[in-house]
């Protein structure tokens, strides 16, 4: 069918490149990749034009075909909430007759919708009206702005999306260390009564044995599991009165506060909380990976749809200029107006995707340095 198509309508075989994107994959192909290709018949000779009055053709063209990527929002790839989408586009516009041909391939059927929306009511496309060149090739301008305006929706929210992503992840870590043991600065008072207390069995003067218990738990997490299997946690055997004399002489600061110790099942769940704030997972490090990736794919998207859009503003433009083109005085007296509009516009969508451009760099930077954690900085373009 596909085949049949192109024969009927001498679509170019330049077409086919585009068309390669597209097709049942494991993983998206042609990633980033956008192009232009004109291959229109106005400088040909007119021996070797193949015109087919009949069909209301001349032979003497404009053909063009892109290739461009836009962001949609994702129902089909699990866990992704944007999917970056293909849209391969032909179009070809006989310049004597006005008679336009338009192929688009896509994975539904939005931008037919759409440019169905915008030449249903354009005099140019109604079939009891008697065809104008200057309307129609008006008219076709007006389709390429709906393709070009598509490939520009969508990615301030998903700019947007993955710059909460990596500010959440941020946030977690802001206290947080990777492949560093864990570090407790500030440790609850009672936490440190019971810790200095349940190690009161011990010879050594209470004030000695502390420290040394509270310096093995800030040594990191290791220190602190072999430190639990030592310690009960208030469960230490009692203490002879000559012991209990020998601390309060001493001035037993944690003997007078032995009612206020937290119980075993109060301290250990908040000594694992310490340990556990305090360690960053691995799995947001591989998600960091993953939006860096994400990020450099979409960068690449927008750096090659700009190219294309200055390609086909360039190639419109340079119609007006040449002088050795033929059969385009119409347009070249006609329609100026029409193609500066359709420039101006353009110039706009590049503009914008300049913009997101550099939202994309500015969150880059910190999604590929997240591996050392370190606090990032949002800059606004």
């Amino acid at each position: 069918m596909f085949n049949s198509l192109c024969s009927f309508h001498q679509i170019p075989p330049t077409f086919i490149d585009s068309v390669l994107a597209f097709g049942s994959a494991d993983e998206p192909r042609d990633c980033g990749l956008a192009a232009f290709t004109a291959d229109d018949t106005l400088l040909a000779r007119e021996e070797s034009l193949f015109s087919l009055p009949s069909l209301g053709r001349s032979g003497r063209e404009i053909r063009l075909s892109y290739l461009l990527r836009g962001v949609e929002e994702s129902r089909s790839l699990p866990k992704r909430k944007w999917g970056i989408r293909p849209l391969a586009l032909y179009h070809s516009f006989d310049v004597i007759t006005g008679r336009s041909t338009w192929v688009t391939l896509k994975g539904n059927g939005l931008i037919r919708s759409r440019i169905g929306d915008a030449t249903r009511y354009a005099p140019a496309f109604q079939p009891d009206t008697a065809r104008d060149v200057r309307e129609a090739f008006s008219t076709t301008l007006e389709i390429h702005l709906v393709v070009l305006n598509w490939c520009d929706e969508n990615w301030r929210w998903n700019i947007n999306d993955l710059e909460e992503e990596i500010r959440r992840i941020f946030r977690k870590a802001k206290t947080a260390k990777i492949d560093a043991d864990p570090h407790f600065s500030n440790i609850p008072d009672d936490i440190t009564q019971t810790i200095t207390r349940s190690g009161s069995t011990y010879t050594k003067p209470p004030m000695s044995r502390s420290s040394a218990m509270i310096g093995r738990l800030k040594s990191g997490a290791g220190n602190v599991q072999r430190f639990m299997k030592r310690v009960s946690f208030g469960r230490s055997k009692p203490q002879s009165l000559d012991q209990e004399k020998a601390d309060s002489g001493r001035g037993g600061i944690f003997s007078s506060r032995r009612t206020a110790v937290a119980p075993e099942q109060n301290v250990k769940p908040r000594l694992d909380n310490l340990v556990a704030l305090d360690i960053f997972p691995f799995d947001e490090m591989r998600r960091l990976q993953d939006i860096a990736e994400k990020i450099r794919e979409a960068l690449l998207v927008v750096r090659l749809n700009a190219t294309v859009i200055s390609q086909i503003a360039s190639y419109y433009g340079n119609l007006l200029e040449s002088e050795s083109i033929q059969g385009v005085s119409i347009i070249k007296k006609e329609c100026r107006s029409d193609v500066a509009r359709f420039l101006s516009r353009t110039q706009t969508i590049k503009m914008n995707l300049n913009t997101r451009k550099e939202q994309l760099e500015s969150i880059l930077r910190p999604a590929s340095d997240g591996r050392t954690l370190g606090r990032p900085t949002f800059s606004t373009p």
